[in-house]
């Protein structure tokens, strides 16, 4: 990797489905590997920032990895044997975390930092897309999902000054996440027709910057509720907008929908 830069992006990434996870080397598929090939590209970070759809806190309060090597949990069930063999043996920062954990209750937010906080598998498995080795500290902090998009934004808001430290912030959700509808033998293909016009007006309002539009996406986009049956996976958007600084614009690292209804839509912001 090249020397460290004046500012790293603010990275919005799909996480899929935990098969996701197997996709890798000569299983490798379109997506993954574009995401990898992004990360490689990229100046080696200090630490990782993560934010996950699967780690939610409340309105106010955010808890803060403080781990100096995390675990992590395979919260996901019925997938096959060899996804619950996996590991993801990163460093942690308790360094980074308590850098975090002071930006965040300068921000007004309630902070606990938790040496024992288990890596969800929305974020240790695009790391281990993104970063194999393994060997780049993470520090994962919980979305305050019960606060709404304004505490997620609030959020990437308060850690943007990070991106200028040599911190890397990725917020791992679902650009398009309908789990009760997906085909699984249909990984490949266009997708629902109104999967790819919300992944279309997502896009669009990245590019215009319509940050309202987004907050009332549920009202605003079309086939929200269909594209997004639960908000949850869709907050991880507002953190990476949130961290976004003057003069950032939205660049796609890849888009596509896999089993017909689930997004690998994964943008940066710089």
């Amino acid at each position: 990797m090249n020397s460290a830069p004046s500012r790293f992006p603010s990275v919005f990434l799909s996480h899929g489905t935990p098969m996701m996870a197997l996709a890798t080397g000569e299983d490798a598929d379109s997506y993954t590997t574009a995401l990898h090939d992004f990360f490689k590209a990229l100046p080696r970070p200090k630490a990782i920032v993560i934010v996950s759809a699967h780690g939610t806190s409340a309105e106010n309060t955010v808890e803060i990895s403080a781990a100096e090597h995390p675990r992590i949990i395979h919260d996901f069930s019925h997938f096959p044997a060899e996804l619950y063999q996996m590991d993801y043996p990163c460093p942690g920062s308790p360094e980074v975390a308590v850098q975090v954990a002071t930006l965040l209750s300068t921000a007004g937010f309630e902070t606990e930092l938790i040496r024992t906080r288990l890596m969800d598998h929305g974020a240790w498995i695009p790391l281990r897309i993104a970063y194999p080795e393994a060997d780049i500290p993470v520090v994962q902090i919980s979305m305050p999902f019960g606060g709404g998009p304004a505490s997620v934004l609030k959020l990437g808001k308060a850690l943007a000054t990070l991106r200028d430290e040599g911190v890397l912030l990725i917020a791992s959700g679902g650009a398009v996440h309908n789990t009760e509808l997906m085909v699984w033998h249909m990984k490949s293909g266009p997708g629902e027709e109104w999967a790819r016009v919300f992944q279309e007006w997502l896009k669009h309002m990245l590019k215009t910057k319509d940050v309202q539009a987004l907050i009332d996406f549920e009202d605003e986009a079309p086939h929200a509720k269909l594209a997004q049956p639960t908000p949850k996976h869709f907050y991880p958007v507002f953190f990476a907008v949130g961290a976004s600084l003057p003069g950032d614009e939205a660049h796609t690292i890849f888009e596509g929908i896999q089993y017909q209804t689930l997004s690998t839509y994964a943008f940066a912001l710089s």
